[in-house]
């Protein structure tokens, strides 16, 4: 939950909202009501989005954290989406999975088309873009369910991937939403979102015991399985 709070530092935000948590390790998105009333409504199912980018980076021997680089190579002028892959469609169309992610799949999708590809520097920019771009609408398409079935403006999106700027330019062309996010240096400050959200359980005299304070600072709370549904 800490992850959450980063977004508080620098911004008044009013309550209720949809909270989008998006890391390396986390993808996971919340009907959050106040710092105390937190409902889980769907997470990935398999990889995070971050590990999908790291995945993906280390195919192309790109380097680690692949994220930022391939946020990089995305933003060159001669990135083009690639034709080849318009067809790949995003994971979990179903309605029991109308807020959880999958990552593996698209993954694989993107790895095995890439085996038909002469990977080389006049192209691997845009297979960047592409597996950015396919990775980000996966991200918007469930967020965008959860705002619409919830009927709230207000998304308020953390970690390390909500420094992305795809997502970032996506996010600043949606309509009558109100967007919520840190600023790029506190996107991945852990003290920082730790100690703001520790704060405000101090100020309201939130007791801790060794249960509730693990499950306080990290996302990963005690009901979230990585790999299963839990709706």
């Amino acid at each position: 939950l800490a992850h959450m709070y980063s977004p508080h530092l620098e911004n008044e935000i009013k309550f209720p909202y949809i909270g989008l948590v998006v890391s390396g390790g986390h993808t996971i998105l919340f009907l959050v009501k106040s710092f105390h009333n937190i409902e889980f409504l769907g997470s990935t199912i398999d990889d995070a989005i971050g590990e999908a980018f790291d995945k993906i980076a280390k195919y192309l021997n790109l380097g680690y954290p692949g994220g930022p680089i391939i946020d990089r190579f995305s933003q060159d002028k001669e990135a083009k989406f690639l034709d080849d892959f318009q067809d790949i469609s995003l994971p979990l169309p179903e309605k029991k999975d109308r807020y959880n992610f999958s990552y593996s799949g698209l993954k694989t999708a993107i790895i095995y088309r890439l085996k038909k590809y002469e990977i080389n520097e006049k192209n691997i920019k845009s297979i960047a873009k592409t597996f950015q771009e396919l990775a980000i609408k996966h991200l918007l398409d469930k967020t965008l369910n959860a705002l619409k079935d919830f009927k709230i403006k207000r998304l308020v999106i953390s970690g390390g991937v909500s420094a992305n700027s795809f997502l970032r330019s996506e996010l600043a062309n949606l309509k009558e939403i109100e967007v919520y996010s840190a600023s790029l240096p506190l996107c991945s400050d852990n003290a920082a979102m730790v100690a703001g959200r520790a704060y405000v359980d101090y100020i309201e005299k939130k007791e801790y015991n060794k249960k509730t304070l693990k499950e306080t600072a990290f996302s990963r709370l005690s009901f979230i399985h990585k790999g299963k549904r839990i709706l």
